[in-house]
């Protein structure tokens, strides 16, 4: 029987991060999560990168529009609360 194409949902396209700090691979997670096959390419390994020392602070800064950017952030804000609950990620909230 053919498949008219409707009835299969379409294949994830595969997904190439550049940089594996602490936002490249925490997007390469989120999108493994999600079923996207990842590919990460780095000039330094993870311990090797800013984001082994360095510390963050987190917040939105000139960015538009302002709703989608509160919902963006509640989610983002979300996601490292529950990271920081976690012993084996190194994220902390202060």
């Amino acid at each position: 029987m053919h498949d008219p194409g409707f009835l299969t949902p379409p294949s994830l396209p595969p997904i190439l991060i550049v940089g594996c700090g602490v936002i490249g691979l925490s997007t390469a997670i989120f999108l493994q999560d999600k079923g996207y096959s990842v590919h990460i390419i780095t000039k330094a390994l993870p311990s090797e990168s800013t984001s082994a020392t360095a510390a963050a602070i987190w917040l939105p800064f000139k960015v538009e529009p302002q709703q989608l950017v509160n919902q963006w952030s509640r989610q983002s804000y979300d996601i490292f609360e529950d990271l920081a609950q976690q012993d084996n990620t190194g994220v902390s909230m202060i």
